[in-house]
């Protein structure tokens, strides 16, 4: 199923439940065409098995996190004048003007272009739809042109701004970690380390012999030949503090999570982050736990994003030079 998290929106696939909600994103026309709303929803719903965007479209729900809401939705299809594949999106009115429309359309965006066949993706809006305009080139897209396209639904022509956002050339990757890898970013961390190299010495140890031992797996994320990010995910409680709980056959314990600071804040990070999780769950792990103190307020806005929002329990960690420090423990649930 797919479902993706934003600052403050989930977009997921509709289901039957989400109506009479849903009815009230449509048009007249859209009510029509299968007889009523109910029977539109039914079409949308059975278009997410094949993902096929050129005989079909992929329409999601927007919901609003804090109150689970639908408040509009989003998706991609094929242009019916242009032929190409196109984001568009509605949101009920009372929702418009808080900025949940660019969230929404860049999310979407960044999926549509990583799991879809298609090079590329266009927006169209009217000539006087500044608000629209807007959205579209918060999120990226560029101005083409101004094309009189037939709108289909009223067989008749308007004139309307055409954008474009192509797929960016990827030069990050992700992967699990080789040794010489890993040996290059123990030998960056701890010769930026300052008083605490005694303790990144022993993690460095501990870190390279668990990996030998097949208790860990180190996910790298690499742009143009240089280790940016990464991240860590323990899969033995032994090596785990206040492990109850924590790490078992089907839960993963995530650590050490660092971006590069000149890296930090451009996506990367979640880019890796969402490999892990990926491969993780491809691995047969249901659910995911990692720990953050108490104070670190950010991370914790973060981690929430990501989805950890399930406290589990709090507890004390010890550093190699006998350091303490209180932690507390979230878990997700691998979908």
């Amino acid at each position: 199923m797919m479902k993706r998290l934003t600052e403050r929106l989930t977009i997921r696939e509709l289901c039957e439940t989400d109506y009479p909600e849903f009815e009230r994103t449509l048009n007249d026309v859209q009510r029509s065409v299968f007889g009523n709303g109910k029977g539109f929803l039914n079409w949308i719903i059975s278009q997410y098995p094949a993902m096929d965007i050129t005989h079909g479209l992929l329409s999601y729900g927007i919901f609003e996190r804090a109150t689970e809401r639908l408040v509009g939705t989003v998706g991609v299809g094929d242009h019916d004048d242009l032929h190409e594949p196109e984001i568009f999106y509605r949101l009920l009115p009372e929702y418009r003007g808080r900025g949940y429309a660019s969230e929404a359309v860049k999310e979407i965006t960044d999926w549509a272009l990583a799991h879809l066949p298609i090079s590329h993706l266009i927006g169209t809006a009217g000539v006087e739809n500044v608000k629209s305009q807007h959205v579209l080139e918060r999120c990226g897209y560029r101005f083409v042109e101004i094309r009189s396209l037939l709108v289909h639904v009223t067989n008749t022509r308007h004139d309307f701004k055409v954008y474009r956002y192509d797929k960016p050339t990827e030069r990050f990757s992700c992967k699990i970690a080789s040794v010489e890898e890993m040996n290059v970013k123990w030998a960056y961390e701890i010769a930026h380390s300052g008083k605490d190299r005694e303790n990144w010495l022993v993690w460095r140890e501990q870190h390279l012999e668990n990996y030998r031992r097949g208790y860990l797996l180190p996910y790298y994320g690499i742009l143009d030949g240089t280790i940016i990010c990464e991240a860590t995910a323990v899969l033995r409680p032994e090596i785990v503090q206040n492990s109850d709980g924590l790490v078992d056959e089907h839960t993963v314990y995530l650590s050490a999570f660092r971006t590069v600071e000149q890296f930090q804040g451009k996506g990367y990070f979640s880019k890796l982050f969402r490999f892990m999780l990926d491969d993780l769950r491809r691995k047969g792990y249901t659910k995911a736990t990692l720990g953050v103190e108490p104070d670190e307020k950010r991370n914790k806005e973060i981690y929430a994003h990501y989805g950890f929002t399930e406290f589990l329990k709090s507890g004390r960690e010890r550093y190699p030079d006998g350091t303490e420090i209180e932690v507390e423990y979230y878990g997700k649930t691998l979908e």
